[in-house]
Parts: structure tokens; C-alpha cells; sequence
């Protein structure tokens, strides 16, 4: 079996790497000589920014469900940011369908725009197309939250989700 490439880059003490090994980008940051968090990704650009996030002290390990954090946001941010009517659209729409529901469940960087699509799609025969299409939005403020305020994932996967036709 061939000697797997190893290629690193190097870059001044507790910035983090990027390691290549067998076809798969590592992110990995130490501290205090330990590991503090390492996982695989399918490119060196995803691996550079969760080397990045890792730097500035966002653990992936401990980034909150797409439950918790749509609960904190609602307990917090929404309060001050949004009309009331909004808030309790936001509300109604978490206690209804996002709590306990398979999406609640993943983790924010775990989300991806199948699982959107899937959660869209498994609600489409109980509601019509405008309906599904407040709930996208739903679902795709509180991910663009977490990109654009909070920086805790690099994209939003509810961008360009397909609606029914109805």
C-alpha cells in the first residue's frame, strides 16, 4: 500500500492547520498542547473556514441544534429585533414544527439543503404554497442569523429551496 501525501500548512503557533490525508481536508486547532477539535471535511475551503471559526473560538463540537438555537433566538433577539406579529409567527412556527422534528435535531453546521428540502417536503401535504413559503422563510432567517451575525456556519442551506408548484 502506498504512503498516503501529507501536506500541511504552517502557519504561526495556535492558528490551526489543514491537513490533507487520503482525499479528506482536517481542520485542527491545538491548545495547550491538546487537540482541541479535528473533523474531516470534502475541501481544503470548508477546512480553512472551520480552522478559522476554530481560532476565534467557535468549537463546532458545541454549536446548539437548530432547536436551541432557534429557541434562543426567540427568547432574545427576536424580541427586540422584529414586530410582535412576527415574533409570534417565529413562535408558532417552532412550537409547531421545528420542535422535535428531525432539522430540530441537527446540529447547525450538520444542516444541509437536503435535510431544508426534506423538512419542506414532508410538510407539503398538510399546507399550501404560501404557507410552505413562510416557513422557508422561517427557517432560512434563523440560518442566515447564524451566517451573517453569529458566523457559526459558512452558508446558508435554505437559500434556493424548491417549492410545489400548486
Amino acid at each position: 500500500m502506498p504512503k498516503q501525501k501529507k501536506v500541511e500548512e504552517r502557519r504561526e503557533k495556535g492558528s490551526g492547520s489543514v491537513v490533507q490525508r487520503g482525499g479528506k481536508f482536517y481542520a485542527r486547532v491545538r491548545k495547550n498542547g491538546k487537540d482541541e477539535y479535528s473533523e474531516s471535511f470534502p475541501s481544503r475551503a470548508l477546512a480553512e473556514a472551520a480552522r478559522e471559526r476554530m481560532v476565534n473560538g467557535v468549537n463546532p463540537r458545541f454549536l446548539p441544534s437548530f432547536e436551541d438555537y432557534y429557541l434562543r433566538l426567540l427568547q432574545g433577539e427576536f424580541q427586540d429585533r422584529y414586530d410582535p406579529e412576527t415574533v409570534k409567527l417565529h413562535e408558532t412556527f417552532y412550537r409547531t414544527r421545528v420542535q422535535g422534528s428531525p432539522l430540530g435535531a441537527l446540529r447547525l453546521d450538520r444542516i444541509k439543503k437536503g435535510d431544508v428540502q426534506a423538512f419542506i417536503d414532508r410538510l407539503r401535504p398538510e399546507y399550501r404554497r404560501a404557507s410552505l413559503r413562510r416557513w422557508v422563510s422561517c427557517v432560512h432567517t434563523v440560518l442566515e442569523h447564524a451566517v451573517e451575525e453569529q458566523e457559526l456556519i459558512l452558508k446558508n442551506p435554505a437559500k434556493s429551496i424548491k417549492l410545489p408548484d400548486r
